[in-house]
């Protein structure tokens, strides 16, 4: 039995967003760039947080998000946030304004050319039901979407998940230090960076072609 069959990945909606937030924090309890930051802010301090930049950016038009849940239980256990291309799902001047006040990446170059799962937006997975091959689930499903549209992906990595995105077929073209040690604390610095990768889509021709 493959130990994915206990699970299903489906679209995520509006009415999942509070158990995204709550999947959001859990998992970026033991991150090297967010335990120290928020060691002394309670649970709700944390929600709300993230709350104020996800809730509205997940469900603005240009971005699906996408749940794993535990099917005997219904329990989200996995998710990630994907941005299309403005090509294929243009914002209005309304909600680019808005846009640009909370996501200081939306304006660079690089997005409008393809989707771009970015950190912050999340791929993200329950402590409990990580090394189970969910987030590679979630990145394989993004990527056959990317690869339909022949759109670039982008994401920012942070270091547990570095290796995962490499392994299905991304690759840095840069990094991002947050400098972590304005706040003071013992951070690993290296861990604390995110590796900003970039993965080009398959031909879905020339593999059809091939296979025939």
């Amino acid at each position: 039995m493959n130990s994915l069959d206990g699970f299903e990945l489906v679209e995520a909606n509006a009415s999942d967003t509070d158990e995204i937030i709550n999947l959001m924090v859990l998992a970026y309890e033991d991150d090297e760039m967010w335990k120290y930051t928020f060691q002394k802010v309670p649970y709700y301090g944390r929600f709300r947080f993230f709350y104020e930049y996800n809730s509205a950016r997940n469900m603005m038009e240009d971005v699906t998000c996408f749940k794993i849940s535990e099917k005997a239980t219904g329990k989200m256990v996995a998710y990630t946030a994907l941005q299309y291309p403005w090509t294929i799902r243009p914002l209005s001047p309304e909600l680019k304004i808005a846009l640009s006040s909370l996501d200081p990446l939306a304006g660079l170059p690089l997005t409008p050319k393809g989707f771009r799962m970015d950190d912050r937006m999340g791929t993200h997975v329950l402590p409990e039901y990580q090394r189970q091959g969910l987030g590679s689930w979630l990145t394989r499903h993004c990527n056959s979407i990317a690869d339909e549209h022949q759109a670039k992906t982008y994401v920012a990595a942070g270091c547990k998940s570095r290796g995962m995105f490499k392994a299905l077929g991304f690759k840095r073209f840069g990094v991002f230090n947050p400098h972590a040690e304005r706040w003071g604390q013992e951070y690993d610095a290296e861990k604390a960076k995110y590796e900003l990768l970039v993965r080009e889509p398959k031909d879905l021709k020339t593999v059809d072609d091939y296979e025939q």
